[in-house]
Formats: structure tokens, sequence, C-alpha cells
């Protein structure tokens, strides 16, 4: 599943892969891919935008990513 359209306003998109473990017998892996982009790629100079990005963002990120996982257990 994919969100392309941010509901933070951010550019970039939030992706969730469910799939069979490959490590776990019977287990499932969750793969949750909060992909974040600078606003200009052609002005970007360095890493600084998006680290000032994944800085500011990555606590909330964590949180989406929990929430996600803890609603797709509750719905089995």
């Amino acid at each position: 599943m994919e969100e392309s359209v941010r509901q933070d306003g951010l550019k970039g998109y939030v992706r969730v892969v469910i799939e069979p473990s490959n490590k776990v017998p019977s287990g499932v892996c969750f793969k949750i891919n909060d992909h974040y982009e600078v606003k200009d790629i052609r002005a970007a100079i360095g890493c600084d935008e998006i680290m000032e990005i994944l800085e500011k963002s990555w606590g909330e990120s964590l949180k989406r990513s929990t929430n996600i996982i803890h609603s797709l257990l509750e719905k089995r």
C-alpha cells in the first residue's frame, strides 16, 4: 500500500509492504518506508535540507510506523 500524498504536507510518500517472514516460520514481515524528498532536487546543495527534514520528522515517523503495525495486527 502506498500513500502517495503525505498528510504532513512534505514531499514524499509512505509505503507499507506486508509479506511472509524469511526468518520466522509462519511469521510476518512489515516494511514501512516513510520516504521524504527535498522540495527541489535541482536547488539542493549537499544534504542539509534532507537532514533537517529527517531530524524534525524522525519521532513522528517512528510513531506512524508503530501505529500502522499495531493497527494491522489488531485486524487479524
